[in-house]
């Protein structure tokens, strides 16, 4: 975030990303704390562990999922704009500008923020009777009254996650395809370029072979030689931009998809057998949907923390004002270490 932050904003692409990056640190952050309670030795020497583990896994693994849903829907944001780019490379600045980018993620973020509203609100604390210990705990029960509430935060969490799959994998799909084609035209652009130039190369050493008179006058030629050379550098600097950025987005876009697909089917199924849910009934069926949900939990995490090592190998200016921040850091505290 900070490198964005030095980079400045006045491309949208790096909006995108920052906003990205904020989004993947906020749900590295709640997956901390959830893994924090799964301590095997907190657990053993608190009594109200359990019911903290439940609220924490419930309310921050909710909260978690909207980050999520929403990284999802940047991605498909930034392979939306690098499909225009590469499409339609001269209207590309005109029709995603940096104000209509930060809108679309500031709106993306309240739709989602107002959508994890109901599965905050649709759960109470319940004190229990343990026949086992003869003692009571709490634990959290559904409110029976806003049911319907819940199962339609769950539905609309389902097809937000679905759609953005499927707009992720149309735009990438789309995007490999025009890679390649722009690509071709590169080449080839490329290739005819340095044609003409060896072709003006070799007319302009005939032409001083056999000039003979000083009174001969030169006619206007084309540019010379090092000017096409010049432009065929520019194209291959701009192409192999072009072509770095494509494989970054679709690096991105294809860990989002590996990372949200074992989400997306623990929600069907929990729509198919309730049983599945965190604050449910039947103890063997919570067993497996927690097992289940630390496993999703440690592979969106490993999603978030990848992201920045695809966004050094990729990005020149990313790597670069990385090195820099870094070799400012290592100074400062270099000349505070003596004193």
């Amino acid at each position: 975030m900070v490198v964005y932050w030095k980079l400045g904003f006045a491309e949208s692409m790096t909006i995108s990303l920052f906003a990205l990056s904020v989004s993947d640190f906020c749900l590295l952050v709640l997956s901390a704390l959830v893994a924090f309670f799964h301590i095997p030795r907190l657990v053993v020497l608190s009594n109200i562990t359990t019911y903290y583990r439940a609220v924490v896994f419930y309310f921050c693994g909710t909260v978690r999922i909207s980050f999520n849903r929403l990284s999802l829907w940047i991605t498909a944001l930034i392979s939306f704009e690098r499909c225009t780019s590469i499409l339609l490379p001269s209207r590309v600045k005109h029709v995603l500008t940096p104000k209509k980018i930060t809108s679309a993620i500031v709106f993306l973020s309240i739709v989602f923020l107002i959508a994890t509203i109901p599965a905050l609100v649709t759960v109470q604390t319940e004190e229990l009777f343990d026949p086992q210990t003869n003692g009571t705990f709490f634990s959290l029960r559904y409110k029976f009254s806003l049911s319907g509430l819940h199962n339609s935060y769950f539905v609309s969490m389902c097809l937000l996650q679905f759609v953005s799959l499927i707009i992720v994998l149309i735009l990438n799909a789309v995007l490999i395809w025009a890679l390649k084609k722009r690509n071709k035209l590169w080449v080839s652009r490329r290739t005819g370029e340095r044609a003409a130039a060896n072709d003006r190369t070799s007319n302009d050493a005939s032409e001083r072979r056999y000039r003979t008179s000083v009174f001969c006058v030169p006619l206007k030629r084309d540019a010379p030689a090092s000017s096409a050379a010049q432009r065929g550098t520019v194209c291959g600097i701009r192409a192999l931009r072009e072509r770095k950025l494509g494989r970054m987005v679709v690096m991105l876009s294809g860990i989002h998809l590996m990372s949200s697909t074992p989400t997306l089917v623990l929600a069907f199924l929990t729509l198919v057998w309730p049983d599945l849910k965190v604050v449910s009934s039947s103890s063997g069926a919570q067993c497996f949907t927690f097992e289940f949900w630390g496993f999703i939990t440690n592979l969106e995490a490993l999603n978030a923390s990848v992201n920045i090592l695809i966004y050094y190998h990729m990005s020149t200016r990313y790597r670069e004002t990385f090195k820099r921040l870094l070799a400012s850091c290592t100074n400062r505290s270099t000349r505070v270490a003596p004193g």
